[in-house]
């Protein structure tokens, strides 16, 4: 076994890398929709219950509202390079 480890499970509570990870990004793209003044307000919900069930330290649901949260910010982002109106 020299050289190699097992990582740490997560403690009860506590949020696997892939939930922080998915959590940071989700942050970071709805703090820059918000600067943008793109941000939608599902995107703002779907942070909001990923913030809770991170505190929950519920991983499973994390993810899956942050994923949410980043899809929505980036839409709104995205939106920004339509047309405003149509020739």
């Amino acid at each position: 076994m020299g050289g190699m480890f097992l990582a740490a499970a997560p403690q009860a509570g506590e949020l696997d890398e892939a939930a922080q990870a998915a959590l940071g990004e989700a942050e970071r793209l709805v703090v820059e929709a918000e600067r943008s003044k793109a941000l939608w307000l599902s995107a703002r919900e779907a942070l909001e219950a990923a913030r809770r069930a991170a505190a929950a330290g519920d991983s499973t649901a994390t993810l899956r509202h942050a994923a949410r949260a980043a899809e929505q910010a980036r839409l709104g982002l995205e939106q920004l390079h339509y047309p405003l109106v149509r020739d």
